[in-house]
């Protein structure tokens, strides 16, 4: 967040934030969120979503808006791991794995069976990204969100008929790196 509002950017804290906390109120203007509104809820949420240029953060609401808006977006360390929206670029949690046909069948299976996405969990494969990482990941979308050339596809992992395939979405090179993955 940091990273956004040194560059210039306004913020628009969507979904249901109720406690903002104080870190993020010395933002002041630069941080927009509900109670700094007389919007209801959805009509905020909806209002965001309807005049952003970015979206950053989580696979969960928020990037169906894409479907009015077609605004650019980064699931940020997504913990839904192989998921991904049309377009979007990528990035999860570092994912502890030895051998790229294991985080493939991981990006083949998490999708769609929330028992297997659990396992790897509770298995401690998952490990989250520090602060540094995802402000990193974030500078790396900001940077690069308009050369197509820049980021890899599930084809060039060799992850075809996977949901990051059928929808197209870009990963994370930082991300790629930090899981030890050379493409």
């Amino acid at each position: 967040m940091e990273y956004l509002v040194e560059s210039g950017y306004q913020i628009f804290l969507t979904g249901e934030v109720t406690n903002v906390p104080d870190w993020v109120k010395k933002f002041g203007n630069s941080v927009v969120y509900l109670n700094k509104t007389d919007f209801k809820i959805d009509d905020y949420n909806l209002y965001a979503m309807s005049n952003t240029e970015y979206f950053i953060g989580g696979s969960s609401g928020p990037p169906l808006f894409k479907c009015i808006n077609n605004f650019k977006t980064l699931l940020l360390e997504t913990n839904h791991l192989g998921i991904s929206y049309l377009n979007s670029v990528v990035s999860y949690p570092k994912i502890k794995v030895e051998k790229l046909s294991y985080l493939k069948e991981i990006f083949m299976r998490c999708p769609y069976e929330d028992h297997y996405l659990e396992k790897i969990f509770n298995n401690n494969l998952i490990e989250s990204l520090s602060k540094n990482d995802l402000k990193i990941i974030t500078k790396e979308f900001i940077e690069n969100i308009n050369n197509d050339k820049y980021w890899k596809r599930a084809e060039d992992l060799g992850f075809l008929e996977t949901h990051t395939h059928f929808m197209d979405a870009k990963i994370s090179n930082y991300w790629l790196k930090l899981n030890n993955i050379e493409v």
